[in-house]
């Protein structure tokens, strides 16, 4: 479930990048996008503290498997 949520980011950054916008990024873009690679970070580090800090309390995840 990281690996496909990483690189649906990897993507999405690499439209933003081609279009040449990253200058012209707003603040609130570029903060989206680091939180997005955070998020990436504690999946991949198993980062519980880092999630719980992002989630709602009522948060509920669902997966395929």
């Amino acid at each position: 479930m990281v690996r496909p949520v990483c690189i649906g980011v990897v993507c999405a950054l690499l439209v933003v990048g081609s279009a040449g916008a990253a200058s012209a990024q707003g603040k609130a873009e570029q903060e989206l996008i680091q939180v997005e690679k955070d998020w990436c970070t504690a999946m991949q580090k198993k980062d519980a503290s880092f999630l719980e800090r992002m989630l709602a309390a009522d948060y509920v995840g669902v997966s395929m498997r």
